[in-house]
């Protein structure tokens, strides 16, 4: 956002060592106007879901920071860190944050209007607050409706990409199994850059919490939801 800085860069995206003379990295003013103008976008943002849900916003709030483990609504501190580690990487290193959709018909938006989809909703609500830091948001749509996900996850960078910071599944209605959610979401976590996985409308909770044992093992975060 202050000009190009000569940085040395490390693999998954980390920057070894920021030139203290030139990189705004290492400039308390600039990153402090760069915060601060993140925070305004931010709290446009939130202004902006009061006005859409009203009375509702509460609702949506709780669903989005809930830390609850025995129920399907669910994000361990661990994969929280890890996630706002992620969008800090982006930010100082001036990376791109992809966010890749994943679902049936619904998610796809069939009987809506396409950019009232999932994914075009997101990208309206995110986009700004990251570009005032300096992240330019990349959504994808990969949705396609009346087909389970197996045969995606079997080849699942081919179809979706190896750039996911973060993977939404909403396959509930055609792929919601115990089996198809384990296979999706194992496939999800051997991607390079180890995406956060976010799952809606899980059917089973037995399912739900599988994907949660399993991603613990790792340093996947993960983030399931039951609306």
């Amino acid at each position: 956002p202050f000009g190009p800085a000569p940085i040395l860069r490390a693999p998954w995206g980390d920057v070894a060592e920021f030139p203290t003379d030139s990189a705004w990295q290492t400039n308390a003013h600039q990153v402090n106007h760069l915060l601060n103008r993140g925070l305004r976008k931010i709290a446009d943002a939130r202004a902006e879901l009061k006005a859409t849900y009203g009375d509702y916003y509460g609702r949506v709030a709780s669903v989005a920071s809930s830390c609850a483990y025995g129920v399907p609504t669910f994000i361990s501190q661990a994969a929280r860190a890890g996630t706002v580690r992620r969008l800090l990487h982006a930010v100082v290193t001036s990376a791109p944050y992809t966010i890749v959709l994943a679902g049936h018909s619904a998610a796809q938006a069939s009987g809506n209007h396409f950019n009232q989809s999932y994914t075009h909703w997101l990208h309206s609500l995110l986009a700004p607050p990251l570009a005032a830091v300096g992240v330019e948001l990349v959504t994808r749509n990969h949705a396609m409706g009346g087909l389970p996900s197996h045969h995606r996850a079997s080849c699942f960078a081919a179809a979706y990409g190896a750039d996911a910071d973060a993977v939404l599944w909403d396959y509930a209605m055609t792929a919601g199994s115990p089996h198809e959610m384990d296979y999706f979401f194992r496939q999800a976590m051997m991607q390079p850059r180890r995406p956060l996985l976010v799952g809606f409308q899980p059917i089973t909770k037995a399912a739900s919490m599988a994907v949660c044992r399993e991603a613990l093992k790792t340093d996947v975060p993960v983030s399931l939801i039951c609306l």
